[in-house]
């Protein structure tokens, strides 16, 4: 009987899937599946870790962000309670006006 491809259907009632389809057909099918999976393995493998280094990147990102921050608020603090020991009255009038406009804002 001549070889036949897998996409055809028998036709007659005796036939079965097993006149179209040889063992080998059934083992490249079992070796293309076992392939497949090892690839599925291997790219969630390094998708997994690309996100993990981009997971790292990030963290090590946000951890210098808040660094910097920290350090620009220490200065900007030191250089305010500096203003506030050399002015001290002007730096109470200052505190007043803000508190003033702040409590004008918060009746509207």
């Amino acid at each position: 009987m001549a070889r036949q491809s897998i996409l055809e259907t028998p036709t007659a009632k005796n036939d079965s899937v097993s006149d179209f389809v040889t063992e080998d057909d059934f083992s490249a099918l079992k070796k293309d599946i076992s392939t497949l999976q090892k690839d599925f393995k291997k790219l969630f493998s390094d998708v997994s870790d690309v996100a993990k280094a981009k997971k790292d990147e990030s963290i090590s990102k946000g951890k210098d962000a808040a660094d910097s921050a920290k350090e620009q608020f220490t200065e900007k603090k030191s250089e305010l309670e500096g203003i506030i020991r050399e002015k001290p009255l002007a730096s109470v009038g200052v505190a007043l006006g803000v508190g003033a406009v702040i409590a004008l804002l918060a009746k509207r």
